[in-house]
């Protein structure tokens, strides 16, 4: 029998700890993003997909050892801002106080929920599709007010 090296899940990551505390600081000075600055990131984060796209297919590429730029065209790129698409056309109407059945109990009281983003979200994409596995959950972190720590997988 083999041994094993345990896996080192508490391992300190000083870049991985830097990168955090930037976004924290950030994500303290400011909190949550208005509804115009949503819109604003979102855009912006389209238009650098565009902007990359060929250097990014050309990096699928390379990590898969010649992939099929149709395929990272629809899967890694065309997805993406399809889903930013989306997000941009409904997030009002996400973001708007929802109201929700009270009690006779605490008549004449009103219940709402209002969405507040949580702060900084950590997305851990895998290495199958990884654009497309890290953008969209970026986008939806961004339309709900958060700042983003991203960390690929070490295998993209």
């Amino acid at each position: 029998m083999s041994a094993v090296a345990p896996l080192e899940l508490n391992r300190p990551n000083p870049a991985l700890a830097s990168a955090f505390e930037r976004v924290k600081a950030a994500w303290n000075k400011d909190q949550g993003l208005t509804y115009e600055d949503r819109m604003r990131y979102l855009e912006r984060f389209g238009e650098a997909i565009k902007q990359w796209e060929e250097r990014l297919a050309t990096a699928v590429s390379e990590d898969f050892g010649n992939r099929s730029r149709h395929e990272t065209a629809l899967a890694e790129i065309f997805i993406p801002l399809a889903a930013i698409k989306y997000i941009r056309k409904h997030l009002r109407s996400w973001m708007r106080a929802e109201s929700r059945e009270t009690s006779w109990v605490f008549m004449p009281a009103k219940n709402k929920v209002i969405h507040q983003p949580l702060g900084v979200c950590g997305i851990i994409s895998p290495w199958n599709y990884p654009l497309q596995l890290a953008l969209i959950p970026i986008a939806y972190a961004i339309a709900a007010g958060n700042r983003v720590l991203l960390k690929p997988s070490e295998l993209t």
